[in-house]
């Protein structure tokens, strides 16, 4: 996850240490885990000369590290915990290195892209579970090395620290809250527009007043019996409807939307029913008392 990244990173650089070129490291010169290789093409690409990846600014430094390491293996979609334990792993051996153990882990095909799958499969696991799979399967990578007899004291020590500061990330971590149940709206009907949106206020304007029918029968009859129509606010509610789902409709016919014109007519039928129930009422509204 993004707000990891400062202290995955920190942590990445004490492991990683300043300027190393031991002749039995693959991996050549490197500083701050940034090798001489990968220097010289950052610096290649920013259109900038070749120089001693001793003299990498801060500012070089972090911009490789998001770009070469933490984006190739999607960090911040990552668990957290996971998505440190991944990090480290990508600067020491590969970001495709560290996503295959990863999959290894999981059981899925190890190659070494993070697609829907590997994602898919990550969701049905538990966080701390993986970061202890994954720091095993790079230890076994690890081992069978030709430069292990020199470094691998150093390797493992590494993976434990990385494995247990992991652990203890992922479970720091907020646990999910349950996502809110959401009622899937009809197909077509954008309740973001505001035409549709005011009809659709207007039909349950309507529908609300109409509930009047709850009320004792004689204060009903009154009520009823001493408004004129256009005292009624349902027939008001049911013109705005109408007019609301018309100016919807012409500026969805206009735009070529068929599916915004049918949710506006569909709307506007609400309004003319309302008008229609209101006037079929057992009390005729178009006598005063």
């Amino acid at each position: 996850m993004q707000s990891n990244y400062p202290i995955a990173l920190a942590d990445v650089l004490g492991e990683e240490g300043g300027y190393v070129n031991n002749p039995h490291d693959p991996g050549g010169a490197t500083y701050k885990g940034v090798t001489a290789r990968i220097y010289d093409a950052w610096r290649y690409l920013h259109h900038l000369p070749k120089r001693d990846v001793r003299l990498m600014t801060l500012a070089e430094m972090s911009d490789i590290y998001r770009r070469q390491y933490a984006n190739a293996i999607q960090f911040d979609g990552l668990p957290s915990g996971l998505d440190a334990c991944l990090l480290d792993g990508a600067v020491n051996s590969g970001p495709t290195q560290a996503i295959k153990w990863l999959q290894q882990a999981l059981g899925e095909r190890p190659d070494g892209h993070l697609g829907f799958v590997t994602f898919g499969a990550i969701a049905k696991h538990n966080p701390v579970d993986l970061i202890n799979a994954v720091c095993d399967e790079r230890v076994a990578f690890l081992k069978p090395l030709h430069a292990f007899p020199d470094f691998g004291h150093g390797w493992l020590a590494r993976v434990k620290r990385v494995r247990a500061r992991a652990c203890a990330m992922s479970l720091a971590a907020p646990k999910p809250q349950p996502a809110a149940q959401i009622k899937p709206q009809p197909e077509g009907v954008t309740m973001t527009d505001p035409a549709v949106s005011s009809a659709a206020a207007a039909v349950a304007s309507a529908l609300e007043l109409q509930t009047s029918a709850d009320m004792p029968g004689t204060l009903l009859t009154a009520a009823r019996a001493a408004k004129p129509w256009y005292a009624s606010q349902t027939i008001w509610g049911g013109i705005a409807v109408i007019g609301a789902s018309l100016g919807g409709g012409y500026n969805a016919w206009q735009a070529h939307d068929m599916a915004g014109m049918s949710a506006a007519l569909t709307a506007g039928m609400g309004g003319v029913a309302a008008i229609v129930g209101r006037f079929k009422a057992s009390t005729s509204i178009g006598k005063a008392a």
